[in-house]
């Protein structure tokens, strides 16, 4: 008995320890707000259906139904008092909107509201009880209004009890007839227990909502710290290696015309590109896209980067280079960790003689004295095995010559099928847009792939590469 006590008394004080004083507070502002809207609402409705009441008890009093039972007058006179309190409580309302930060009023509104109704519900049922045997009203008030106003259990209970012992305690005094009561104080008594139990499961769950959307909302506060400080380090990441690119400021712009276009799907691309002049005059493209993309490509491109730099200068025959960027490549990330295609090729202006090769890489585009030339795959994906065949291919050129070197984020489109672009339909566009300069047919091919395919953007990371000879 002691512990099932302790239990009831510690139902009317809900544990709020995840709360601060400032969370608890916000949450009694919600709480007495929710009840000052639900009070004028109830205001309303009541206003509307006891003014229809009043016109029925004053048409029995013109009919002399007054005068055969005398408690219809007094339930008359108590519908006016009901009207008149109701119009009271909405103007205490009124007030309490006009001064939105007078959280003294919205609480005092709320209260009076609620001890109003119940109150005038028990002395109501009072004389109907004495006239006609009936508490109904009070009953309904005692179980609805804990659904309508929600105030701590404390409280709620003790108001609650303070107006049904004061409802008793007439009943007692003004049983002038000695009628029998138990039944009526029981079901009134059973009633009001009821209503506090719904009452305070009501109260705990909202105040178990409210701790839960607190939680909610400080992790919410932390994964966009999290999410600002990636993508902070992301854009770090990004700048990074947009300075591992080359300028043109170092190329000889009396040869050749060119110009890139390199465009992430995410922040940082799987992407990397280099170009530069050798000593003997012979211009050096690279181009190499990593599998998937995002940070994780990213990350490769920056170990691509890193073994190529090595190796740049130091072997002239393309095929061999790539065999040996293998090999570091391998010896750094191990076999199947992150594969990659790439291409190269050596264009020298002073032999008229251009050599390349290609590692699973989409088959680049050359305008050599006006026929187009396919530069196909020669070699494996790079990083899938070791001991990389070194075969490269050659060509001859007298005039002017044009190059289109792409990745594959320019061939794959998803629609969400995946379609890929063959290599004549690059062709077309390439050819298309020959007489443009290097600039113009880059921004031409992208926008007509786009348009054609009703696109806003690229499935994948794009690097696009123009040279022309001059």
């Amino acid at each position: 008995m002691p512990l099932f006590l302790l239990s009831f008394i510690q139902s009317f004080f809900p544990k709020k320890n995840s709360l601060t004083p400032e969370d608890y507070k916000s949450f009694s502002l919600e709480i007495h707000k929710s009840n000052h809207e639900n009070g004028k609402s109830s205001i309303i409705v009541l206003l509307f259906i006891h003014i229809f009441i009043v016109y029925l008890d004053y048409r029995k009093f013109e009919s002399g139904l007054w005068d055969i039972l005398p408690g219809l007058r007094t339930i008359f006179i108590l519908h006016v008092i009901l009207i008149i309190g109701l119009l009271f409580s909405y103007f205490i309302i009124y007030i309490s909107n006009k001064y939105e930060h007078a959280t003294f009023l919205y609480i005092i509104s709320s209260y009076l509201v609620y001890c109003f109704i119940h109150l005038w519900s028990s002395i109501y049922s009072m004389i109907d009880f004495y006239s006609f045997r009936d508490i109904s009203v009070y009953i309904m008030a005692t179980a609805c209004l804990p659904n309508v106003f929600l105030f701590p259990p404390w409280k709620q209970f003790f108001l609650s009890l303070g107006i049904h012992l004061f409802f008793i305690q007439f009943l007692i005094h003004f049983n002038q007839n000695n009628l029998p009561l138990e039944g009526v104080i029981t079901n009134s008594t059973v009633t009001l227990i009821a209503s506090r139990v719904i009452f305070i499961s009501r109260y705990k769950s909202k105040l178990n909502d409210k701790i839960a959307n607190i939680a909610i909302s400080k992790k919410n506060k932390r994964i966009a710290e999290q999410y600002k400080i990636i993508n902070r380090d992301l854009n770090l990441a990004k700048q990074i290696q947009l300075n591992t690119h080359p300028t043109k400021e170092h190329l000889n712009q009396k040869l050749i015309d060119i110009d890139v276009l390199f465009e992430p799907l995410d922040i940082v691309s799987g992407d990397y590109y280099d170009y530069f002049f050798k000593h003997d005059n012979t211009l050096r493209l690279f181009i190499a896209d990593a599998t998937g993309h995002g940070v994780q490509a990213g990350l490769i491109t920056m170990v691509i980067k890193t073994e190529y730099e090595k190796l740049k200068n130091e072997i002239s025959n393309p095929g061999k280079l790539l065999s040996q960027l293998n090999e570091n490549y391998i010896k750094t990330m191990g076999v199947f960790n992150g594969m990659f295609t790439c291409f190269i090729i050596d264009i020298n202006f002073k032999s008229k003689r251009i050599q390349y090769s290609s590692s699973a890489h989409p088959s680049q585009l050359l305008l050599l004295d006006g026929k187009v030339q396919e530069m196909s795959s020669l070699n494996r994906l790079m990083g899938h095995s070791s001991n990389l065949p070194n075969q490269s291919c050659e060509f001859s050129f007298i005039n002017q010559i044009q190059l289109f070197l792409f990745t594959d984020g320019l061939t794959e489109i998803y629609k969400p099928e995946v379609i890929q672009l063959k290599f004549n339909e690059i062709q077309q566009y390439f050819m298309f847009n020959s007489n443009q300069n290097s600039s113009t047919t880059i921004l031409n091919i992208k926008s007509q792939i786009l348009e054609k395919y009703k696109m806003t953007k690229f499935s994948d990371d794009l690097t696009m590469i123009c040279m022309k000879s001059i």
